[in-house]
């Protein structure tokens, strides 16, 4: 099992790009193979544009793939989208994932113009014009809400044989299925899972994927959105890894899912999602991020 860790939304610091430039490369040091990050356009609390964010510490990163977690294509635009993932690829000598999803909140939707209830159907095509951008000899795509026909774009990154396309599901089968037709690799969130609805997804996933003629063994996955805290110090802790309320379940410990916890706890979490079928965990430090990155690496993921 791989890790990633997760660019902080904001920094409070007096030198913020030192701060996440320090904290990128003791990662990259630590044995962190991911650098990921969220996209949103608020609101409700300050954020610093990730895509600025992640290509300013992206020379820092060493080996780390970049992984958006997920990237906002709908609402951030194709051709921009595109732009911006082959020029990070290049720069970094062809180290970036495209993770990409509709995004599930309304009003980030209304302030940038579009209507919410159209985002599944302008995702897919979202996803299949992007792939007609990134792929070499992918032919154009032409749908209701957007054509690439005629479009002259280049460069289309530096790997081969293209930037590979994660798509963010949360388990539906509906959101599975649409990982399996238009993914080279699968998002999950541990904002609505535990490793056994985690477990059940991934099989009914391998299902979709040998339907559309794909190797289930070759397709990569991911658990993004993992809030981290560990300490054996249980006050330390309390009321952290919450998630929001529309995530929650009935009758269900919000801390089930997530890295939050003493060091035993978070341990046997971390079992309980490599035996569900779990490749990597995108980690999210709740505060302290250097100390918190740290800790997991040596104290929980040393363990396993």
């Amino acid at each position: 099992m791989d890790f990633g860790i997760q660019l902080p939304s904001i920094v409070h610091h007096d030198k913020p790009l030192d701060y996440l430039v320090n904290l990128v490369k003791e990662a990259d040091q630590m044995g962190y193979k991911y650098l990921s990050y969220t996209d949103h356009f608020g609101p409700g609390r300050p954020q610093l544009d990730p895509l600025t964010t992640s290509t300013a510490v992206a020379g820092a990163s060493g080996r780390m793939r970049i992984v958006p977690a997920i990237m906002l294509i709908v609402m951030r635009g194709i051709v921009p989208t595109a732009k911006h993932l082959a020029t990070l690829d290049v720069l970094t000598g062809g180290r970036v994932i495209a993770g990409v999803g509709p995004g599930s909140q309304d009003r980030e939707y209304e302030i940038v113009g579009l209507d919410h209830k159209e985002r599944w159907p302008r995702f897919d095509e979202a996803a299949k014009a992007l792939r007609s951008l990134l792929v070499p000899g992918a032919p154009s795509f032409k749908g209701r809400y957007y054509s690439t026909e005629g479009v002259s774009f280049e460069p289309r990154g530096a790997q081969k044989p293209h930037i590979p396309i994660w798509i963010g599901s949360w388990g539906s089968e509906a959101g599975l299925r649409r990982v399996a037709r238009l993914g080279d690799g699968w998002l999950g969130s541990a904002l609505d899972s535990t490793p056994e609805r985690f477990k059940d997804a991934k099989a009914r996933l391998e299902a979709f994927l040998r339907q559309q003629g794909k190797d289930p063994a070759t397709f990569p996955n991911a658990v993004c959105t993992m809030a981290l805290y560990v300490s054996n110090n249980r006050a330390a802790f309390e009321g952290m890894g919450q998630p929001p309320e529309r995530a929650r379940r009935e009758g269900e410990p919000p801390r089930e899912r997530v890295m939050v916890g003493t060091f035993s706890e978070c341990e046997e979490k971390l079992h309980r999602w490599k035996e569900a079928g779990a490749q990597a965990l995108f980690l999210r430090p709740v505060q302290d991020d250097l100390e918190q990155a740290y800790t997991f690496m040596n104290k929980v993921a040393s363990k396993l």
